[in-house]
């Protein structure tokens, strides 16, 4: 589960463990990707994944629905 207390790293590895536990391969890419190995030179506030092009969306939402509301009453 995410909160908005989370951090880049927990968001990072939750998302990646959701979606393959639904057997999805996904890659982090980017600033977030750059800011997990390299933090003391470079920060990112959001995570990039690439997936594969035929994954359907209501496939991916579905995996990340376990993941909570990180927002809560934001909305």
């Amino acid at each position: 589960m995410i909160d908005k207390n989370s951090t880049l790293e927990d968001v990072c590895f939750a998302v990646s463990g959701a979606l393959s536990a639904h057997d999805m391969v996904a890659v982090l890419t980017g600033g977030s990707a750059a800011a997990l190995y390299a933090p003391q030179r470079y920060m990112s506030y959001d995570a990039d994944f690439v997936l594969e092009a035929d994954e359907p969306l209501e496939a991916i939402a579905l995996a990340l629905e376990t993941l909570g509301d990180p927002l809560g009453s934001q909305r």
